[in-house]
């Protein structure tokens, strides 16, 4: 039988077993009245706060909320996605008037007294891929930050769909596209690889020849 129970040692409530689920609201794809009813009035089903106390964190990693894991220990194969989190909106209705909708918001606020900064950085969402000493990519497979992946685009569509959408900031504008590190790889300097072609920096680019090709920077 699961317990919750407040563990002294971790200062946490933890609940304990491994024969349980937690669910709140019930499952329907399309119809409502089945998950925890939102309104005007109450605008969240479930939220956790949490906070530095005041305090340096020291170093390593600090999961402010939670962290989700999920550990595969078996080969695995089929038509099966592993996914370690999931955020899905699911729109069953006209919501064109909309101003902004996603599976998944990551915001990075930094407050009136706030610096970012850093050797690598801060964003709204870190993609990260950790390749161990013994791990591998195989061959001919690819593994990324991020994965642009589309299930169906329907039988049509008004309007256009891309990988990336970039619109107006809603205050100020954007400094550049993207931002590349130093390193060589994603972006490198000269223009040997290019057949000719004057640029300061290009691009590396996969393609679907499997070859490497090469976007100019002028």
């Amino acid at each position: 039988m699961p317990l919750l129970r407040f563990d002294g040692k971790l200062n946490a409530s933890v609940w304990d077993g491994q024969n349980n689920q937690i669910i709140w609201g019930r499952f329907n794809a399309t119809a409502s009245g089945y998950g925890v009813p939102l309104n005007s009035n109450r605008t969240w089903a479930m939220r956790g706060n949490a906070d530095d106390g005041g305090k340096a964190l020291g170093t390593g990693q600090a999961y402010l909320f939670n962290v989700n894991r999920l550990l595969i220990t078996h080969a695995q194969t089929g038509n099966l996605s592993l996914l370690g989190s999931c955020g899905r909106l699911s729109v069953n209705a006209d919501v064109s008037g909309v101003n902004v909708g996603a599976g998944l918001w990551g915001l990075l606020e930094v407050k009136s007294s706030g610096v970012v900064g850093g050797s690598t950085g801060m964003g709204a969402v870190l993609g990260d891929i950790n390749i161990n000493t013994s791990g591998d990519i195989g061959s001919g497979k690819i593994a990324s930050c991020f994965l642009a992946h589309c299930e169906s685009l329907g039988n049509s569509h008004t309007g256009k769909a891309a990988v990336i959408h970039v619109p107006n900031p809603d205050l100020g504008t954007f400094d550049a596209f993207v931002a590349f590190g130093s390193a060589t790889g994603a972006c490198a300097s000269g223009s040997t690889a290019l057949s000719g072609l004057t640029s300061a920096y290009h691009i590396t680019v996969l393609c679907p020849d499997g070859n490497v090709h090469y976007i100019p920077v002028v």
